[in-house]
């Protein structure tokens, strides 16, 4: 007599699919993780001392061609203006901090960009707001955290999550593992930031106020306090060079481009007069 074969109830199919179903997620899950982690121990190192007798070396990681970091732009604006003697250096390795650029001076490591400015103005005696009174010193750091800690983070968002731009990333020179890596990091960190877990249309919102207090305050003037540029010009500079040449064909572009078009003449501006052999992606 042939053995009963036994068939499998619906709820018992359902009960084995979904047990398959976890098995799959928690192994991808498992296997993201391992990537992460790799990804930070590869990266994430002590800062190996290279630094040249008064000289600065300005530490970055170049994802390709044009420049796509409005940080480090901000920071070799800096050390134009200052007339501060610096190198570049083109470096995978973050600073122990996970975050690029960073500077080496004297066989000092300094990590993050404010960091990096304040301790360059102690060693080499500048400041590029000395000529601002504490009124004008006060709207100086609220437009630089402005841009640095909130429009930024719209430009990323749009850049990674929202405007998903093919120009973008075929400038970035990286190939798709640690293209998917750099966009878990930014959601990760913008949604712990906050701003991260609000809609594109309220992102797009926060953008346009912020640029429009930015081209108000603007007005005519070639710079942000006048004739002179101050470090809060270099922070937007870094920030609009995104806007105006590496995010084309984007809601932030056309909203510069349209509304704002004294900010695009401010950074044409700026661009022209200390980066005239700048590789742009527009």
């Amino acid at each position: 007599m042939s053995p009963r074969i036994r068939r499998l109830s619906f709820a018992d199919t359902i009960r084995k699919r979904s047990v398959e179903i976890s098995t799959i997620f928690f192994f991808t899950a498992f296997v993201g993780s391992v990537f992460v982690l790799l990804y930070h121990k590869l990266t994430r190192r002590k800062p190996v001392f290279n630094s040249k007798p008064d000289k600065v070396i300005l530490h970055f990681k170049t994802l390709g061609s044009p420049e796509l970091s409005p940080f480090r732009l901000k920071l070799e604006t800096y050390l134009k203006l200052c007339q501060i003697p610096y190198e570049l250096s083109h470096i995978r390795q973050l600073s122990s901090k996970g975050k690029l650029p960073w500077i080496e001076h004297n066989g000092v490591v300094v990590e993050d960009t404010q960091f990096c400015i304040d301790y360059l103005n102690n060693s080499f005696n500048v400041d590029l707001n000395e000529k601002l009174s504490p009124y004008e010193r006060s709207l100086s750091r609220a437009f630089q955290v402005m841009i640095e800690e909130n429009t930024t983070w719209c430009l990323l968002l749009s850049r990674w999550k929202y405007e998903r731009k093919p120009k973008f990333f075929q400038a970035l020179k990286v190939n798709v593992v640690f293209t998917y890596l750099i966009t878990k990091s930014l959601m990760r960190k913008s949604s712990g930031h906050g701003i991260g877990l609000h809609t594109w249309e309220e992102i797009k919102s926060i953008a346009k106020k912020d640029l429009t207090a930015l081209s108000d305050f603007l007005g005519e003037k070639k710079y942000l306090f006048g004739n002179f540029m101050t470090l809060a010009d270099c922070s937007a500079f870094g920030l609009l060079v995104q806007i105006c040449y590496n995010h084309t064909d984007s809601y932030l572009h056309q909203l510069v481009n349209d509304s704002f078009p004294n900010l695009k003449d401010y950074c044409d501006r700026i661009r022209n007069e200390y980066y005239p052999d700048m590789v742009l992606l527009s």
